[in-house]
């Protein structure tokens, strides 16, 4: 399913540049187009659809009408929320989705660079990280409709108080490396004792758990199996508890 994804925004990317034509490069789907260049993964293997070409998910390759036509653009309603890396001089962005509009799914680019990610359900989707101080806005269109532009977000920034040397050193009574990291990530510079270490989401909810040992090394953790996002680490013992955010790319 990642290679798909990853394949699909690939060749959106090379279409934004004018290098592709997208499209179904499968024979056997509905909406097989023999001209495309490069599959965006929008095969249709069912065969019905809108077939009034005034609505504007008209399907010139529906051969029956399944009473889906719309005739008004419905965006996805999503709210973005800055999430600054402590200490660090970047920022994310996170992208609620509530409502998931009637486009879906959604290639959401923003004018900072060229990265693109593909949005098709409600949740939470992160993109980043951007340089602090630096002003974000982005555009989200549908992939199922041509790449039909659907929203222009208002820009968003993050200022990012950065925290200087000294300050980590008297206030942060651990660190964690890589941060952000896809896969393990080291403890350092906890005491030679036992702690439980958990890992809360951003809703609280504690998604990894695990009884650790301070070590003068470090302390290693595997965190492959969390989704990419921001999340809390939090190491407790009987006489204090501690905590840094961390994030899974």
């Amino acid at each position: 399913m990642r290679i798909l994804l990853t394949f699909a925004l690939y060749c959106l990317a090379l279409t934004t540049f004018g290098q592709s034509l997208p499209g179904c490069t499968d024979p056997n789907a509905c909406n097989f187009n023999p001209d495309a260049t490069c599959d965006a993964g929008a095969c249709n293997y069912y065969c019905g659809g809108c077939t009034n070409p005034d609505a504007i998910n008209y399907n010139a390759n529906a051969l029956w009408e399944d009473g889906s036509c719309f005739f008004s653009i419905e965006p996805p309603q999503m709210q973005l929320v800055v999430e600054d890396v402590e200490a660090q001089d970047f920022y994310f962005v996170r992208m609620d989705v509530m409502e998931i509009g009637n486009g879906a799914p959604y290639v959401v680019s923003s004018d900072y660079n060229t990265e693109m990610m593909m949005i098709s359900n409600n949740g939470q989707y992160l993109a980043g990280p951007f340089e602090c101080g630096s002003t974000v806005e982005f555009t989200v269109s549908s992939a199922a409709y041509g790449l039909m532009e659907y929203t222009v977000t208002d820009p968003v920034g993050g200022a990012c108080t950065i925290i200087s040397t000294e300050e980590i050193e008297t206030e942060q009574t651990f660190g964690v490396y890589p941060n952000p990291s896809n896969g393990f990530i080291t403890i350092s510079g906890i005491e030679n004792t036992t702690y439980q270490a958990q890992i809360l989401d951003m809703t609280g909810r504690v998604v990894f758990q695990q009884q650790i040992n301070g070590q003068t090394a470090g302390v290693q953790l595997n965190i492959e199996a969390l989704a990419k996002g921001y999340y809390t680490l939090q190491l407790s013992n009987e006489q204090s508890v501690m905590s840094r955010g961390i994030m899974k790319e």
